[in-house]
């Protein structure tokens, strides 16, 4: 099953309208110096934007079977869910909050393995994801 983590549309709009005024300018800037600075600018923006956007629209959770795989972008995470020994539902404060890439405070802190600990972005259905991330383990601890 499959959990989606909140996406902002205020943030898509702003990587669009960012891009969109930096290409308006290359072409209507009267000054071929500025147009070239410009350009520069933009060839150096325009991978981070694409990299920021595509960490941004890939984040989500999905259980298959035994296992937990957590996407954010080009980053993935495995952990089988027989390892897992507690979750619980953390927040933490706006400012704090730069991984993982999301804008919502609210995670979830999974403890798993010996020293394993991952912070993940809430689903939108905190409960219903704890209870199936701990119903494969026996001596699991849960706080929501």
């Amino acid at each position: 099953m499959i959990y989606d983590i909140h996406k902002a549309r205020w943030v898509y709009f702003l990587i669009w309208v960012g891009l969109l005024v930096q290409i308006l300018l290359v072409v209507f800037l009267p000054d071929p110096i500025e147009r070239l600075i410009v350009g520069v600018v933009l060839l150096v923006d325009l991978p981070l934007l694409l990299f920021v956007l595509a960490v941004f629209h890939r984040g989500y959770h999905m259980i298959e079977g035994k296992t937990l795989t957590v996407y954010y972008g080009f980053v993935k995470w495995v952990i089988p869910l027989d390892q897992v020994k507690s979750a619980r539902v953390v927040q933490k404060k706006w400012y704090s909050n730069i991984w993982p890439p999301a804008f919502k405070t609210r995670q979830v802190e999974l403890t798993y393995g010996i020293y394993g600990k991952l912070e993940i972005t809430a689903p939108d259905k905190e409960d219903e994801f704890i209870k199936a991330v701990l119903k494969h383990h026996r001596n699991q601890t849960a706080s929501m």
